[in-house]
């Protein structure tokens, strides 16, 4: 009886300790749940999915938003623009996926914009702008005093309400150059006109134009308006 019993518990420990030969993961794991990359530059995420029957050729990579990041079959993500995107990995089949989070950050500060607040009062903008306001009457609010790049900011107003706003800043050939990188690290590039570039956003139109006095001036309009 005492030999039985022996037997059988050398049995259980011995299935009990050898190892599963066929890997069975319940879901695919990242290096990355959250995490920040700078405009244009690159970073890999790493998968991890061990289960019979897959490989990594079997893992789908997309991005939720690729022209704020891009993601390429390999998990190399590519900052596109300023903004935040969800990177998605699958398997072929579509039974398992996971996901992280990238927010891309520009590296040109050339300026601070103004405040997109829109439809609020001159009350508002004058509670959260820190440069000297120089100039406020009914349908405008103009502000100086940032850096040496900005001629001023002017915030329009109609019916006291905040409509748009523009930059002015020096035209010459260097800062016009380094303003286009300015925007292009911010926002989706459009097209051009004679003299104008047009940028948007998800929530925003922008229009770059020269003025009659060789100055730089940007134009931030709001998509409802």
């Amino acid at each position: 009886m005492m030999r039985n019993y022996i037997i059988i518990v050398f049995c259980f420990l011995l299935f009990a300790c050898t190892p599963n030969e066929d890997p069975q993961d319940e879901y695919i794991t990242l290096s990355e749940n959250d995490f920040q990359i700078s405009y244009n530059d690159e970073y890999q995420i790493i998968a991890a999915f061990n289960r019979i029957g897959y490989t990594s050729a079997d893992l789908v990579w997309e991005s939720e938003a690729e022209n704020i990041a891009e993601v390429d079959q390999n998990g190399i993500v590519t900052g596109k623009r300023k903004g935040k995107s969800t990177i998605t990995v699958s398997t072929s089949d579509g039974l398992f996926s996971t996901s992280c989070n990238v927010e891309v950050l520009p590296t040109n500060f050339l300026f601070k914009e103004p405040y997109f607040d829109f439809g609020e009062d001159q009350d508002f903008i004058t509670n959260k702008e820190a440069r000297y306001l120089s100039v406020q009457i009914p349908d405008a609010m103009i502000f100086n005093g940032e850096n040496e790049n900005i001629r001023y900011l002017n915030y329009r107003f109609k019916d006291m309400k905040y409509e748009y706003s523009f930059v002015v800043l020096p035209g010459d050939q260097e800062i016009q150059e380094e303003v286009y990188d300015f925007l292009i690290q911010r926002y989706d590039f459009l097209g051009s006109s004679t003299l104008r570039l047009y940028f948007e956003n998800e929530d925003m139109t922008i229009t770059y134009a020269i003025d009659e006095y060789l100055d730089i001036v940007i134009f931030y309009f709001p998509k409802d308006n």
